[in-house]
Formats: C-alpha cells, sequence, structure tokens
C-alpha cells in the first residue's frame, strides 16, 4: 500500500528551519540581559531625578523650572552612564593569550613519599651490610 513520506527536513507545516522566529529568538537572547541592565540603571536615575525633584519642590523653588533643570540632568546621567557602560563592554588586549608552560612541583602525596622512604632504608640496609 503507498504510503506518502515527507522530507526529512521538514519540520511542521511545509516549512524548513525556524524561519524569522529563529532569528528573532537569536537577537533576543543576547539583546534581553542588556536591556535589563539598562532598565535597571534608568530606573535609579529616575528615583533620583525625582527625589530631588521633590526636594526642590519643599524647598520652595518653581515647579516647571525645577522639572525642567531635573529632567535635563537626568537626561544627561542617562547618556554619561550609558556611554561608560559602552566603553567598559569593548574588548581589550593585544591578541590571542600565550600559553603558561606547567612547572614541576615536588609530588606531596603519600604514595610518593612512601617510595622515597624505601628507596633510603633499601641504600641504609646496602650500606650497613656492606659497609
Amino acid at each position: 500500500m503507498p504510503v506518502f513520506k515527507g522530507s526529512a527536513w521538514q519540520m511542521g507545516h511545509g516549512q524548513i528551519g525556524y524561519g524569522l522566529g529563529g532569528l528573532f529568538r537569536s537577537v533576543a537572547r543576547s539583546v534581553m540581559p542588556m536591556a535589563k541592565i539598562g532598565a535597571r540603571a534608568l530606573g535609579n536615575i529616575a528615583l533620583k531625578s525625582g527625589a530631588n525633584f521633590l526636594g526642590d519642590i519643599l524647598a520652595g523653588k518653581n515647579v516647571k523650572e525645577s522639572a525642567k533643570a531635573r529632567a535635563n540632568e537626568a537626561a544627561s546621567t542617562a547618556k554619561k552612564t550609558a556611554i561608560d557602560k559602552l566603553q567598559s563592554m569593548t574588548q581589550t588586549g593585544n591578541g590571542k593569550r600565550a600559553r603558561q608552560k606547567g612547572k614541576k612541583r615536588k609530588s606531596s602525596q603519600p604514595a610518593a613519599r612512601i617510595k622515597q622512604n624505601k628507596k633510603r632504608k633499601t641504600t641504609k640496609e646496602a650500606e650497613d651490610i656492606f659497609g
């Protein structure tokens, strides 16, 4: 009885591969951690500028001027923070790291000590016998 057998590479609904979803998935995996860090930093900056804004209002300053000044201050702080973070993320160095040569060390394991002690005993016994 003849039976239809699909392609070995077919993954469902006639599509081969993951399509645009695979592309977006790989981009999201690399972008999401950076977005979370950026959002956290922006939240901290907004919190500090909001506290300063309330301090200005309680001190009796003009609300509109204070809001404008604190918004500019927050924007410049966010810009500086982003630039510093991007500069710290760049790679530095001068090429491939050289392979370190292994250092020969004395064995501190008990089996090695026992072998050394046996060698010492046999040489001492030989000296006693042969004089």
